[in-house]
């Protein structure tokens, strides 16, 4: 109706582009007003790219099955922050939908491993390109495994499906909508279908085979038509087709991957924004081609995650501004990564600083270990007998029940999970209050169940803690419960060495105590917490955490010795007479009889507003050097 009313508006030009955007409109409507009786709400509200609003994720049967495609990567060389932003993201969103709103998520991922850049690449190292390709792909799912990336069901190579992306283009072909060039190249013709250009009007800098420069521009109908089959090159992989010997074009890859895996529709394909346009975008021109429909009855929903940026500037290897995943994780962890993603929606652009994710999102992830070691400790100390309810837990568990339906509104609202991790805060700080209220009489089965829910929850996050408090089975060895007696043993150690008369050995049995806790055991692990007037606490600790706690205490150190050093400097100064103060600047060669400089260096006059200066210093110093009047009182 919206659109009826736009086109029989008076101001509506009625352009031949605009009348053939209306009957696309139109087309889309009644195609899904047609099928929508047959959908499944899923509960969830999100952006759908390719009708630009806001829309309720359905499935198409009772099954609540979603058929889902992302685009991975290109394997030419390490995966770097922006791909970890897209996939770790994606893996929050189906984590999301298969733990909370159960739905069945059939999940492929399309790999490149056939690429001009990835040919070029086998070049400079004198190998295949196949080599090149599994090496960095093996890398790929090396990084993915230590972000806690769950693996897709179905992982298809564009060199494991020639054959079905040839028969893919045979069938374009036979439609109507390719064509062969002079030089062997197959087309796509862009002018057959008038539909062409969903999600975005095309802007031709934005596609590379749309630049003059290209080989193949003079080959092509019009600018905007793409490649789906390249001849052969002297020295370039290739294969023996109907299509004649080559390899496939980029745009064709996914298509008929998916086609060849998923069939002929898709309810959700991801990707990152980047893709949108020209890949995406010529994805479904392809995909009506092949179906040789009228318009997009291939794909329901395109789900794009933003870009990572850095100073200002998109993440990508061709700017060279980039951080390999790698570097990422040797300065923070999985939990942290995960915890930067959560901040910001997931088709949002974020601006990426290395130096602000390890501290913001370390000091998040510690608040997190604190919240469930110090929870543990609690339960331990509570009766196992349930008690009766008094005000502080119906507080408690009414603020829970409150927070943690504010959190599903914010997962049904196109995974807002920024909002969703403030109500996880606010649980935390609920509890918080709750345990250091009650102190040892608290109820276990109220603590449980905020503790089982937040645990619960951030494990659908991807995200791993110690939550449940230790259960001391009855074998032999049982270091949670050595590090509990040994923590214990240090505190009375240290309880009686602060009430021993000689000082020597009051102080000799401190520092040992000290050691204990700043040398010792962190390098194994564990780490002590000293309370005033409670006995310690202790904590497991990773290697990472470990490494950066160690990194700040070293920064403490060297700072607190340079200021030191500074001060030992200034005092020394500040005992030198007004002639040895210059001197020691060695910024002059003579000086006048108030020691004051009267040359510089290179044996010039000083001015007279360099003096004037000079003598200020000199006042200033002799200032320093007269004791004041609280010093004369206090020696008399």
């Amino acid at each position: 109706l919206e659109t009826e009313r736009m086109f029989r508006c008076r101001s509506w030009q009625t352009s031949k582009h605009q009348t053939q955007r209306y009957q696309r409109l139109k087309i889309q409507s009644r195609s899904h007003v047609s099928s929508i009786n047959s959908y499944h709400e899923t509960g969830v509200r999100v952006y759908n790219s390719l009708t630009q609003k806001h829309e309720g994720l359905t499935t198409v049967d009772s099954s609540n099955t979603l058929t889902w495609y992302t685009c991975g990567p290109t394997v030419y060389d390490a995966s770097h922050i922006g791909h970890a932003r897209s996939y770790v993201t994606v893996d929050i969103l189906q984590r999301i939908l298969k733990d909370i709103f159960q739905v069945n998520v059939k999940h492929t991922m399309g790999m490149t491993d056939v690429d001009d850049k990835i040919i070029r690449k086998a070049n400079e190292q004198r190998i295949s390109p196949i080599d090149v390709a599994r090496t960095y792909e093996k890398e790929f799912w090396e990084d993915m495994a230590s972000l806690n990336v769950r693996r897709p069901l179905i992982v298809t190579r564009v060199t494991d499906h020639i054959d079905d992306i040839a028969e893919y283009v045979q069938q374009i072909i036979k439609n109507g909508y390719g064509y062969a060039g002079p030089s062997g190249t197959v087309f796509f013709d862009t002018t057959k279908l008038a539909s062409y250009g969903h999600m975005r009007s095309p802007n031709l800098e934005d596609d590379e085979e749309s630049n003059v420069q290209n080989p193949f521009f003079r080959e092509k109908k019009s600018p905007r038509d793409f490649a789906l089959w390249k001849p052969a090159k002297e020295g370039e992989i290739s294969w023996k087709t109907p299509l004649g010997t080559g390899r496939p074009g980029w745009h064709i890859e996914c298509s008929a991957m998916i086609h060849s895996t998923l069939g002929d529709k898709l309810d959700v394909h991801a990707g990152g924004i980047d893709l949108k346009f020209p890949h995406h975008t010529n994805e479904i021109a392809q995909c009506i081609a092949h179906a040789n429909s009228r318009d997009n009855e291939w794909v329901r929903y395109f789900l794009h995650t933003g870009h990572v940026n850095i100073q200002g500037l998109k993440m990508s290897k061709s700017l060279k501004n980039f951080i390999t995943i790698r570097e990422m994780l040797k300065n923070t962890n999985s939990n942290q990564f995960r915890i930067f993603c959560l901040r910001s929606r997931y088709n949002s652009q974020v601006e990426f600083n290395l130096k602000s994710v390890e501290e913001d999102c370390f000091t998040l992830d510690k608040k997190f270990t604190n919240f469930f070691y110090n929870c543990r400790v609690a339960m331990e100390t509570y009766s196992q007998v349930p008690k009766r309810w008094s005000d502080a837990e119906k507080v408690l568990h009414g603020n829970f029940a409150e927070n943690s339906r504010k959190i599903l509104r914010s997962l049904k609202d196109d995974f807002n999970t920024p909002q969703a991790l403030q109500e996880i805060l606010a649980i935390v700080s609920d509890v918080n209050q709750y345990v250091t209220r009650v102190s040892s009489q608290g109820s276990q089965e109220c603590l449980s169940e905020s503790v089982e829910y937040l645990s619960w929850l951030l494990k659908v996050f991807g995200m791993e803690y110690d939550a449940m408090p230790s259960t001391h089975a009855s074998t032999r060895l049982d270091p949670m419960r050595i590090a509990d007696e040994f923590v214990k043993f240090r505190t009375t150690v240290r309880e009686i060495g602060k009430t021993l008369e000689n000082q020597e050995t009051k102080k000799k049995l401190l520092e040992e105590s000290d050691k204990i806790r700043n040398e010792i055991l962190p390098p194994l692990g564990i780490k002590i917490q000293d309370h005033q007037n409670e006995p310690s606490t202790w904590r497991v600790i990773d290697e990472k955490e470990f490494q950066l706690e160690k990194s700040i205490k070293l920064k403490a150190v060297t700072s607190a010795e340079q200021n030191k050093e500074t001060r030992r400097k200034l005092d020394e100064i500040s005992q030198m007479s007004v002639e040895e103060m210059f001197k020691s600047q060695n910024k002059f060669s003579k000086f006048d009889d108030e020691g004051i400089p009267s040359h510089t260096l290179d044996g010039l006059p000083i001015s007279q507003s360099m003096r004037k200066k000079l003598l200020k210093q000199k006042q200033k110093h002799e200032r320093k050097q007269k004791p004041s009047d609280a010093d004369i009182t206090d020696e008399e």
